[in-house]
């Protein structure tokens, strides 16, 4: 909606069940080369984007958080793109690392 209002053009991206990767743009040729050229921009950087999700037994849990979490705010302030969640799962509590690699 943002790259509509910005460029004051229509944009329409196919539904996943259309099975195209045709996305038309339409307006103010200006506003359609603006909005093409941001799209392909956010695209690339979809595209670049890796996540990998890594399960820890509940064993491990203190190792890699520490005494009173030191250890994981450690790894939070160097590398702010990972996120921690703890899940349970039947007896074993999970710890999943989320990351996105650009």
């Amino acid at each position: 909606n943002r790259i509509k209002e910005q460029y004051k053009v229509s944009v329409r991206i196919p539904q996943d069940s259309e099975r195209s990767n045709l996305v038309r743009i339409e307006g103010d040729p200006k506003g359609v080369q603006m909005a093409r050229r941001e799209l392909i921009e956010m695209v690339q950087r979809m595209e670049n984007e890796r996540t990998k999700d890594l399960i820890v037994e509940q064993k491990f849990h203190r190792t890699i958080i520490g005494q009173k979490g030191e250890k994981i705010k450690e790894v939070r302030d160097k590398f702010p793109e990972v996120r921690f969640f703890s899940e349970p799962a039947d007896y074993l509590t999970l710890l999943l690392l989320s990351m996105s690699f650009l």
